[in-house]
């Protein structure tokens, strides 16, 4: 019989991290013999994705039919959740929508593994659904302890209780895994980094071509890259500050910056306006597309600013694609980029640092194409999509099996 999997995380759209890898682990379980529910926000209602069903239903609808609410009720009005009223309310709330929804799927279904993404968000909720219906659970935290602190000092039963309830705790780097050891916690934890597309992603994408259907004109040799959500903690705001300088020292640079809309899309769009034909700015750029953008970059550049990123999808997607990286010395994007092979790591927050490592990478060719190549080895050979979904596959074989 087929092994039934409910999984808790945000499921695509907006591309991110955490949903770009829920979807294609459900696409790998889908494909060996598994029948896979993902709970995301959003709305949408219940929909079949290539296989695996997405469930993104409206509070409203929840509350109108929940699944055993005065139970749910109950619970939540113990240890450790009714201290999140009332000043936390809302998260309190969310947890009875989605431990209605999980009940729903849980009661039509076979559910014989729970899987859940975060702590506070989904991670919470698994718990309580696999206390109730004894489903084994695997939970993998991300960066929240680090930027919540504050709240997980204060409600570090929530994590006790999580922690004591999952099979197995997952991390997608060291530096999320040790997060917890803020909070006086030392549970083990299982390291898979996560991959990307190595085949999607790859050195072989025409560079003239994709110049031309993005509208890049000239032959400029070296063009910088910004690819993420256009907000401070992707530091595009460090990246903005460090242009002006950069520009000015060289004149054969342009600068790409392209991702989702965020606070900082204003500034950015001005900044182009500033300096026409030497910054192209793109909002919302589909993933199906994003290849492109790393196939026109000479360098790309990831300043992200905290602690909270336990890696950096970007950074993978542009050593796949054999392209140099400067990133920040923060989270855990050490444990991706090599410092002085496949790129060059520098302090957070520090434009002038930024500008300095732009500038002494552009002036060697040569430096950049080993670091790119040895970026594309180590995309290979430490971060493939694949090979990542079958190491998490085998956690999950052997949970159901225990």
């Amino acid at each position: 019989m087929r092994t039934g999997i409910l999984i808790f995380g945000n499921y695509p759209p907006p591309f991110g991290g955490i949903p770009s890898h829920i979807e294609s682990l459900c696409l790998s379980l889908v494909e060996n013999g598994w029948v896979a529910h993902v709970v995301s926000g959003g709305k949408g209602g219940v929909a079949i994705n290539s296989g695996f069903a997405v469930h993104k239903l409206s509070a409203y609808r929840v509350l109108l039919s929940p699944s055993r609410p005065f139970r749910t009720i109950r619970l939540l009005l113990r240890r450790p959740f009714v201290r999140l009223l009332p000043s936390h309310w809302r998260i309190w709330i969310r947890y009875f929508i989605y431990i209605s929804i999980g009940r729903s799927i849980i009661r039509r279904n076979r559910i014989d593994l729970i899987s859940a993404y975060n702590l506070i968000s989904y991670g919470a909720v698994a718990a309580v659904l696999s206390r109730e219906y004894s489903i084994p659970l695997v939970v993998t935290n991300f960066g929240e302890i680090y930027s919540k602190r504050s709240f997980f000092s204060k409600h570090v039963d929530i994590v006790d209780h999580i922690s004591g309830t999952a099979r197995k705790l997952m991390a997608m780097s060291t530096h999320c895994a040790n997060s917890y050891h803020l909070l006086d916690r030392y549970p083990e934890v299982t390291v898979i980094p996560y991959g990307v597309d190595t085949q999607k992603f790859n050195t072989t994408i025409d560079r003239d071509a994709a110049r031309h259907k993005l509208g890049i004109t000239g032959n400029d040799p070296i063009i910088l890259l910004y690819l993420g959500r256009m907000n401070r903690d992707m530091g595009l705001h460090v990246f903005l500050q460090a242009i002006p300088e950069l520009l000015k020292r060289d004149e054969s640079l342009r600068i790409v910056i392209a991702g989702e809309r965020g606070e900082l899309t204003p500034g950015a769009n001005k900044m182009s306006n500033d300096f026409k034909d030497r910054i192209l700015v793109e909002e919302r750029v589909p993933y199906s597309g994003l290849e492109e953008y790393y196939a026109v970059a000479s360098i790309v550049v990831v300043p992200t600013i905290g602690d909270r990123a336990c890696g950096s999808l970007s950074s993978i997607e542009a050593m796949a694609c054999g392209k140099a990286v400067i990133g920040s010395r923060a989270g855990g994007i050490p444990e991706i980029v090599q410092d002085g092979k496949t790129g060059i790591l520098i302090p957070p927050k520090d434009p002038i640092a930024l500008s300095w490592a732009v500038w002494e990478l552009s002036r060697h060719e040569s430096l950049m194409n080993r670091m790119g190549a040895l970026g594309r080895q180590r995309a290979v050979s430490h971060f493939s999509q694949s090979t990542a979904n079958a190491k998490i596959e085998n956690v999950f074989q052997a949970v159901c099996g225990s």
